[in-house]
């Protein structure tokens, strides 16, 4: 909840310091809460005017919207937090959904409306930042899907405390999250906008006496998050990013304790976040190993293809002809030459597909060759794996030589007759 906070008011604060939108997602299965923070986190600002709308979202969205449509939320709610609820609602097919949350992120971070020819205005700009909730992690995307670093501290991702009820800690006497996100809802309802208008008027006040004292207290506040969060680190990954990021939200933080707005002092505001951004590399590593755990490798994800999708026997009949033959549709195809004997060919786009993209496809490929199991082609001065065999008799105007990859059908236990 201090983090929702935080996140509500940084987008006031970050064009002042010229610093980066921060985006969070709190990411936990369902009833956890998670909905709630989101309502809490919006009645710094307002509530929706349609009652409906309000007692679902208070001053948020839901996430099943166009990217036209969140474009022009975010251009309309400028210096302020953009409040999107459940992904799911988007799609619940988590190849799509991810690849919809992940452009996003990089759309609305960059602030920049979407270059239209026939806009009839100049093109505007935003600065917003976000909460958002989602029952899957990015890090459940499938191989063909890029998921980096660069993405991560973009789209930083809390789970639930793990010591808790819910996304919550502590449910001030509460007896179950419901009985705790009902009184939170109720509290909405009867109390919202004051504290943002109350930031505001405070923060402006300050802005007039004086910008530099600000920043130069502002950076005072950055320096020593920094500080204690220099030990903060994961391997094999550069964390300067989301670091920064969160000691953005420990200035907004750090500023809603000195204006009075929360009832908290500077330590509890760092200790909390200190403990999310904590938590949120313990997730992305917890993920990245559950998911290695559940994604088949590449070579069992080609066999799995190849026991499942017979492939078109050209061993003793070629085709007769290419005319209506697709190598990006094809399972495959087996074919026996007296200089290379039975082979098995598949298109290099559908390999691709099979095993979860570009980069496990290469990988897969130079693992094959180095057990000298699939066809290199010659003359090129480094490796290249599609090669040309002849699939149907000559035609005129017909490419009967397609590039293939060519793998020996003996490694999948294929050309025994």
């Amino acid at each position: 909840m201090i983090l929702g906070s935080c996140v509500s008011l940084v987008g006031i604060v970050g064009p002042i310091l010229h610093t980066e939108p921060v985006f969070i997602a709190l990411v936990e299965e369902g009833e956890s809460g998670k909905s709630s923070i989101l309502v809490f986190a919006g009645s710094l600002w307002g509530r929706h005017t349609d009652p409906t709308m309000a007692d679902t979202l208070g001053f948020g969205m839901p996430w099943d919207s166009t990217e036209f449509h969140i474009e022009k939320e975010a251009l309309a709610g400028n210096h302020t937090p953009m409040l999107l609820d459940e992904s799911r609602a988007q799609t619940t097919d988590n190849k799509l959904l991810i690849t919809f949350v992940t452009k996003q992120a990089f759309r609305l971070e960059r602030g920049f409306e979407h270059g239209r020819g026939n806009a009839s205005h100049r093109r505007r700009s935003t600065h917003v930042s976000m909460l958002a909730t989602s029952n899957i992690s990015i890090e459940c995307a499938s191989g063909n899907v890029t998921i980096d670093d660069a993405l991560r501290g973009r789209w930083i991702e809390v789970p639930a405390p793990a010591k808790g009820q819910g996304m919550y800690e502590d449910l001030h006497g509460a007896l179950d999250v419901l009985s705790f996100t009902d009184r939170l809802r109720t509290l909405a309802r009867q109390h919202f906008g004051h504290a943002a208008r109350e930031f505001i008027t405070r923060l402006s006040a300050w802005l007039a006496d004086g910008k530099a004292g600000l920043l130069e207290w502002a950076e005072e506040r950055r320096r020593y998050f920094l500080l204690c969060s220099e030990k903060i680190a994961s391997a094999g990954r550069s964390v300067v990013r989301v670091r920064q990021k969160f000691a953005t939200l420990y200035i907004a933080g750090c500023l809603a304790v000195e204006f009075g707005i929360l009832p908290l002092n500077r330590r509890e505001v760092r200790q909390a976040l200190l403990t999310c951004c904590r938590d949120h590399l313990s997730h992305v590593t917890h993920e990245q190993q559950k998911t290695a755990q559940s994604i088949p490798s590449a070579l069992e994800l080609l066999r799995q293809h190849v026991r499942r999708n017979l492939p078109t026997d050209l061993r003793h009949r070629l085709l007769p002809n290419v005319k209506d033959y697709d190598p990006a549709q094809s399972p495959g195809l087996l074919l026996h030459t007296p200089k290379h004997g039975t082979e098995f060919f598949i298109a290099n786009s559908k390999l691709a597909e099979i095993v979860g993209g570009e980069s496990r496809a290469d990988e897969l490929k130079h693992t094959l060759a180095a057990a000298g199991d699939i066809a290199k082609a010659h003359g090129t001065g480094a490796d290249r794996f599609s090669v040309k065999r002849t699939v149907a008799p000559p035609a005129p105007k017909s490419h009967h030589r397609p590039n293939l990859i060519a793998i020996k059908a003996a490694f999948f236990g294929l050309g025994v007759d």
